[in-house]
Parts: structure tokens; C-alpha cells; sequence
């Protein structure tokens, strides 16, 4: 009988201390980087991209009130850091200085670096270097083109007949199907979603981190909470669907 009552005491207590350590967050104060395709746009006057959806999810996770201030990404971190938001968002990566300044949630994006082909090909690439061997596709306008033109492009490894730029995804898979480019190049979290969607395959992966994070200011009260809501966010069918919805289908 004793037993039982410890073990129940213990129960309580263990409910008691869980409860404790959660924060019920009636209202999110957000500042956001609304100059970002597809990531958060404005069109018509209405807040839409990727990230809005995350931010939908996360205030329906959270049962909480999400209020969102734009301004350009230039401005981001400095206002995070001189006004009273509970955090930024808008493409922000991941960085070593930043890390002095702030602190941020898990990445709900990665935007390394991926090189993808045909399912049946024969390539193999263990460097940067070796894919200037091959005639490249990128999409213009995309963080793939601006890489390369910091990269292979800057240093001329990459002979300007392998290069070949396209407008759309759609033309630019066209083109590999066709053989007349061997490898597409783009950021990973749309090359897994391709490869998983069409039968592609990953070569290889830049060697460089690229996570976009929420960034929070140093010693927030809220990242904890918050940082247990988007984990269940990104973990769920509505956040893959929004994915797929916004990275596959930019003509």
C-alpha cells in the first residue's frame, strides 16, 4: 500500500514539474523579412510564402495569437535586437557572428548546396570541382546561381559552355531528361523533395551548413516552447504539403 502511494505522490509530482516548465504563450510578437520569394511575399496586399505557412502552423500548434511586422531583410536583426519581438524570421541564416547576438530555434529550412540527376546515371562527384566536368542547370534568379557565381564562376572552373540557365523547374528537368545538360543544381531542401517526388537522385552536397532558423534575442523566455511547436510543425503532412506546394511548383 505504501508503494502505491509513493508511486502515485511521484506521478503528481513528475505532472506537477512538466506543467511548471511549460509556458502558455497567449501572443507571439513577430518580425518579418517580407522581400523573400517564395519564402514571404506580399501580393495584393496579403501576406503569402512558405513561411507564412510555418507561422500558420506554428500560431495553431501553439493556440496562441501571432501578430507580424514586415520590414526588409536588411533591417531584421537589427530591429529584433533594439525593439520587443519575441523573434525574427525571413531566410536568416545560421552564422557563427550571429551566434554572439542571438540565439535561434532548430532550422526549419536548409538551403545547402545539392547536385541532382537522372535516377539511371552513371556520374559520380566527390568535389565541387569534379561537377565542371558537366553541363549544369540552374534556375535564375535562385541562391544556386548566386553559389556559383561566388564559386566555380568567380575562379573560372566552371567553363561558361556548362552552364545552362532556365526559368522554371519544369525546363530545367526537361533539359536533364533530354541529356542536354547532366546535373541540376539546387537547394537541398528542394532536391530531397524531388528526388522523393520524381526519382532523381542526389550526387552530392555542397560541404557548407545553409539552415534558416527563427532568431531570437539572448535569453528569451519562449524559444524552449516554441522550439518544442516546430518540431511538431516540421514533423507534420500539413508542413510537407506547404513545402511541395511553394518549392515545386515555380514556373
Amino acid at each position: 500500500m505504501k508503494i502505491l502511494r509513493f508511486t502515485i505522490i511521484m506521478i503528481l509530482l513528475t505532472g506537477i514539474l512538466s506543467c511548471s516548465n511549460r509556458i502558455n504563450i497567449s501572443e507571439i510578437k513577430i518580425a518579418l523579412a517580407n522581400d523573400f520569394f517564395p519564402f514571404a511575399y506580399t501580393e495584393n496586399d496579403t501576406l503569402k510564402g512558405l513561411e507564412i505557412e510555418l507561422l500558420n502552423l506554428l500560431e495553431k500548434n501553439l493556440r496562441s495569437t501571432i501578430s507580424i511586422s514586415t520590414y526588409s531583410f536588411s533591417q531584421l536583426l537589427e530591429i529584433l535586437y533594439d525593439k520587443d519581438y519575441d523573434f525574427a524570421i525571413g531566410g536568416i541564416t545560421i552564422t557563427e557572428p550571429r551566434r554572439d547576438v542571438f540565439d535561434f530555434s532548430i532550422p526549419y529550412y536548409n538551403a545547402t548546396q545539392t547536385f541532382l540527376t537522372l535516377e539511371n546515371s552513371s556520374i559520380v562527384i566527390d568535389s565541387l570541382f569534379a561537377s565542371t566536368r558537366h553541363r549544369i542547370g540552374v534556375r535564375n534568379n535562385s541562391s544556386s546561381i548566386y553559389f556559383l557565381e561566388n564559386t566555380l564562376l568567380k575562379d573560372r572552373s566552371l567553363p561558361v559552355n556548362n552552364l545552362r540557365r532556365y526559368n522554371s523547374l519544369t525546363a530545367m528537368f526537361n533539359a536533364l531528361e533530354n541529356n542536354e545538360i547532366a546535373l541540376v543544381l539546387l537547394e537541398k531542401s528542394i532536391a530531397e523533395l524531388i528526388s522523393d517526388e520524381y526519382g532523381f537522385k542526389i550526387v552530392y552536397s555542397v560541404d557548407s551548413e545553409e539552415n534558416y532558423a527563427l532568431f531570437f534575442n539572448k535569453n528569451s523566455t519562449k524559444i524552449n516552447t516554441i522550439n518544442r511547436a516546430l518540431e511538431r510543425v516540421l514533423n507534420s503532412e500539413e508542413w510537407i504539403r506547404s513545402k511541395k506546394s511553394y518549392l515545386l511548383t515555380i514556373d
